[in-house]
């Protein structure tokens, strides 16, 4: 490795690092986030405004395990950012972001300092749709339990590959148990991935086996809480349709989330993976050729919303994916593939298809995209260049998200400076009635806003302090 490769290496790195910090100075509180932060989300027993103590923010997290989620793990963690401060949680989720991407990273890379396996890595992230960064990466709330999770999943399965040290299997374990204690998806997930690896170890030589338990502790914990079947008792109606009522009702939704037409890079992504499981697993110029027509067919598909051809190329991906992963033996791979299919099926009986369900599925096939590409980088040009083709896609996909956000930056930033310069004006003692706020310039790029559901503004005033008989006013 040349000393040059190295310093190229780093400086792609830091960059990456420096672009996710620059990124989230123009991601702010949306939607529940102020809820959360003051503890006033569904309860209504804090009344210590943003004074709470510890004491209060365990009886919150208490209170929404039992009546709720049982998503509590990674909203402790969440609240507490929050009540540091805005300006350290969108350092923080910078951070946790990156140190995900570096997570996959180690477990792709073929050798130390690897820059193309940064490099697909960072593009693969880059490939986010716009509707899915909105509804659920750029939303402290959904990302605390879509995303941070991954942190402890990707680093518990790096720690493992050092398995000879227990106290590497000792963190491992207690990693897999925080990945599972997270979200619904995700810990189906890791208790689908635990499993697997419970059957393999068992048929193997029985080594680990307890530490893939954990996983499976820490998704029951979370999947076993009241509050998820009390806040079943809501989409009852859903719930009573049967099981092909529900799958006429979601796989089209489904599909239509993955594949939507804001996801063009991530969509270029699964075709140049289709193309590069022909090229290694056939040796065949016509089974390639088959497959690049058919990923050509795939993206008109998505372009008219045509659930059949859709469906055609998912299946061909599906397939290859896993006769590849069987025949390399990459059977770690396997199982997070399998568990990223799965967080995808079992929306077939969630009331909710939203943009940020698509979440887990996104960041496993990253890993599992990078995982396959990196195997086949060195068998010609063809797969280095329509990686490049896909890497300008995703910067430009990025470019523009991130351009998006900032264009709100004014008026985010004005409304938080007069929500304060507010509230202190009032513990001062002085009488306001109202305070003017700016509307943001672009709503494609913020979360939900309290002048489109104005139940925000109450959780908004928990926030500042600010009492609920002021009134906001949008200009």
């Amino acid at each position: 490795m040349k000393l040059k490769d190295k310093k190229l290496f780093f400086l792609v790195t830091i960059l990456f690092f420096v672009f996710l910090i620059s990124q989230h100075q123009a991601v702010f509180l949306y939607h529940d986030d102020y809820g959360y932060a003051s503890l006033t989300y569904g309860y209504e027993y804090n009344t210590h405004g943003m004074h709470w103590n510890i004491i209060d923010l365990f009886c919150f997290l208490k209170w929404h395990y039992f009546n709720w989620g049982g998503r509590v793990f990674y909203f402790f963690f969440y609240i507490i950012a929050l009540r540091i401060g805005e300006n350290f949680i969108q350092i923080f989720q910078a951070t946790v972001f990156f140190l995900i991407n570096i997570a996959i990273y180690k477990n792709c890379k073929r050798q130390d300092y690897d820059l193309s396996a940064l490099l697909v890595v960072i593009f693969a992230w880059f490939s986010i749709s716009t509707s899915v960064i909105t509804d659920g990466v750029f939303w402290y709330t959904a990302s605390a339990i879509y995303i941070w999770p991954f942190l402890a999943f990707f680093y518990s399965v790096f720690f493992l590959r050092n398995e000879n040290k227990k106290r590497y299997r000792i963190v491992a374990g207690i990693l897999l148990f925080c990945a599972g204690f997270s979200q619904e998806q995700v810990a189906f997930f890791v208790m689908l991935y635990s499993m697997c690896k419970i059957v393999e170890s068992f048929i193997k030589d029985k080594k680990n086996m307890k530490i893939y338990f954990c996983g499976l502790l820490g998704s029951t914990i979370l999947l076993a809480a009241p509050g998820n079947w009390n806040r079943a008792e809501d989409n009852l109606d859903f719930y009573n349709l049967s099981i092909i009522q529900k799958i006429l009702t979601n796989v089209p939704k489904i599909f239509w989330r993955n594949f939507t037409h804001d996801a063009g890079a991530r969509l270029v992504m699964y075709v140049i993976l289709l193309c590069v499981l022909g090229k290694v697993l056939f040796k065949n110029k016509k089974i390639v050729l088959a497959n690049c027509i058919l990923g050509f067919v795939f993206l008109y598909g998505v372009h008219i919303d045509n659930l059949f051809l859709e469906g055609i190329f998912v299946i061909c991906l599906v397939a290859e994916t896993v006769f590849y992963l069987i025949k390399t033996k990459k059977y770690e791979c396997l199982y997070i593939f399998l568990g990223a299919l799965a967080t995808q099926a079992m929306l077939i009986v969630s009331p909710v298809v939203a943009p940020r369900t698509c979440i887990p599925f996104y960041i496993l096939m990253g890993y599992v995209a990078t995982s396959i590409l990196m195997d086949s980088f060195d068998d010609g040009s063809i797969v280095k260049i329509a990686l490049a083709v896909f890497g300008v896609i995703s910067v430009v996909n990025v470019c523009s998200v991130t351009m998006g956000y900032y264009s709100n930056y004014s008026e985010c930033t004005y409304d938080r400076n007069a929500l304060k310069a507010t509230s202190r004006a009032i513990k001062e003692g002085k009488n306001i009635q109202s305070v003017e706020l700016k509307k943001l310039k672009n709503d494609d790029y913020s979360g939900v806003m309290p002048y489109t559901m104005n139940y925000i503004e109450s959780w908004m005033k928990s926030y500042y302090e600010i009492p609920q008989t002021v009134e906001f006013v949008w200009r």
